[in-house]
């Protein structure tokens, strides 16, 4: 381990992720470790894309070739963390079940859960072990009132929760937003190309604005589903429509340099990039799904499942300037309303402290 800001005196916190990549969870562990500076934060994950992130950020990192139960009990008696805080269903199912290793020694385990997940909403394998090993935990840290809400057994986990929005380092992103230069777009869409992103439906929903008015859209994520996205792209003649960029570690240029911004998702614990485009100015235009109604209103955009009434808002933006630039003014308002660092920051100490 590279511990690049070990501190002796302050309590240790591993966060436990199940992969490398870098994305909504990783990106609220990695604002966690810089805000909440009270304590010393290592990541252990496999290597991947969060390696470079982590670097630049100076947070220290345990790289492991995958996250399994012998390789969690590995990290956890070697270095004995006083905080063990496992991030979504992979990493808490392993830390649940292995909890005496840690409260052995006087140790605690938190979960965070940052995103719903259709298993959770009706009796599966997923829902019954997390309900048999909620007790477990010290705490269970939600990114919004609709993972509980929407949980089989919400009335079991209601008592372990603490809901904790998630916020974004705005002075960070205005910085990285100014890094390079890059074209100017209609539509931005920062999504991961995994089926609970909804990235067919994003396709289905360009084809239909594109009809209507020529546009310029980009997109920033890759995933498995690239190979699905490029034919059907093919087969609705939207090459020359969507450029595809890839993952960045960086997409603020892209945001700012876009009109609006479009999400899909058939499900959502917060709804990160919708905060972070409206703090950059964007109107976001977004299915209504989990807690992103807590962050977008009709006067910031749009939520809905409707594609006609979705299609139907992206071209009055577009085509519109006064009714654009009300709901431009209205989503910088109340994103830095909703953004909170401090109350964040507070939230989490509280829950250190506490366990």
């Amino acid at each position: 381990m590279e511990n690049k800001n070990k501190n002796k005196n302050k309590k240790r916190v591993f966060h436990f992720l199940n992969t490398g990549n870098y994305s909504g969870a990783e990106n609220v562990v990695v604002n966690i470790a810089q805000l909440v500076n009270n304590y010393d934060h290592v990541y252990v994950s496999p290597d991947g894309a969060i390696n470079e992130i982590l670097s630049n950020n100076n947070i220290s990192h345990i790289s492991i070739s995958k996250l399994s139960f012998l390789n969690y009990l590995h990290i956890v008696s070697k270095y004995k963390p006083e905080i063990v805080h496992s991030h979504d269903f992979k990493a808490s199912i392993i830390a649940g079940i292995l909890s005496s290793k840690v409260t052995s020694y006087g140790g605690k385990v938190i979960a965070q859960l940052h995103k719903n997940d259709l298993r959770m909403t009706k009796l599966s394998v997923l829902s019954i072990v997390f309900c048999l090993i909620l007790k477990r935990f010290s705490k269970v840290i939600v990114v919004s009132q609709s993972v509980v809400n929407e949980y089989i057994f919400k009335e079991k986990l209601k008592k372990k929760a603490v809901t904790v929005n998630n916020v974004v380092n705005f002075e960070k992103i205005k910085r990285e937003s100014l890094r390079f230069v890059v074209d100017n777009y209609d539509i931005v869409y920062v999504a991961r190309m995994s089926d609970e992103k909804g990235p067919l439906k994003f396709l289905d929903i360009i084809e239909q604005v594109n009809q209507r008015k020529a546009v310029k859209v980009v997109w920033v994520g890759d995933g498995g589903m690239l190979d699905i996205v490029k034919n059907t792209m093919e087969l609705k003649h939207l090459k020359n429509v969507i450029q595809l960029v890839g993952f960045q570690s960086n997409p603020y240029p892209y945001i700012t340099n876009s009109k609006i911004a479009i999400l899909t998702s058939k499900y959502e614990g917060f709804g990160l990039s919708a905060l972070e485009a409206q703090l950059l100015g964007k109107p976001v235009v977004s299915t209504n799904v989990g807690g992103i109604g807590a962050i977008l209103t009709k006067d910031t955009g749009l939520l809905t499942n409707s594609d006609d009434e979705f299609v139907d808002e992206v071209i009055r933006l577009l085509n519109n300037q006064q009714y654009y630039l009300f709901k431009q003014e209205n989503a910088k308002k109340r994103s830095k309303k909703i953004n909170d660092i401090s109350k964040y920051i507070k939230r989490f100490n509280k829950i250190y402290e506490e366990s």
